[in-house]
């Protein structure tokens, strides 16, 4: 209805709201990146609740999504895949390595990533991995935002063709 889209378009969109829900929704795909790794799987469910997860913060909290809120979701995306991922492999290592806290291999584990004290093969696959699997939660979630934005803005004629709104008039 005409009332409902004069809403949609009446709310104004929070970036610093938004950042901080998708940061808070990237939390629990991290903690469920992490839950899933160690229970010994590796899950496209993981990275799809990420990308769920974090662009539905972004909406909760930043009001609505748009493009601004779609390249900040994903950055925070990128950013939270990789910690998560590191933690992960902190955590493998602690438990290997009893000696060193999580904390402690944590800090051992990125200075090897970023020194080149690690086995690129070993490593980059599975971090590939679940980059794809966020994306294929992140992908499907950003075109259901956009569409839904989209149907909202567009009015059927009686004789079935569809045009966008460009005025609204009272009737």
């Amino acid at each position: 209805t005409v009332n409902r889209i004069r809403e949609n378009e009446a709310k104004a969109e929070n970036p610093v709201g938004g950042f901080v829900g998708a940061l808070l929704g990237s939390l629990l795909g991290a903690a469920a990146i992490i839950l899933i790794s160690q229970l010994g799987y590796v899950a496209a469910i993981s990275g799809v609740i990420m990308g769920v997860c974090t662009l539905k913060g972004y909406e909760m909290l930043g009001g609505k999504i748009s493009k601004t809120g779609v390249i900040i979701s994903c950055a925070v995306m990128v950013v939270m895949v990789f910690l998560s991922y590191q933690l992960d492999s902190a955590i493998l290592l602690s438990k290997e390595y009893t000696d060193y806290s999580v904390f402690e291999c944590f800090k051992i584990y990125n200075n090897a990533v970023f020194t080149g004290g690690i086995i690129w093969e070993n490593y980059l696959p599975s971090l590939i991995m679940l980059y794809a699997f966020t994306a294929l939660g992140a992908v499907p979630t950003v075109k259901n935002r956009i569409s839904k934005q989209y149907a909202l803005n567009t009015f059927y004629r009686m004789d079935g063709q569809s045009a966008p709104v460009t005025e609204y008039s009272e009737i």
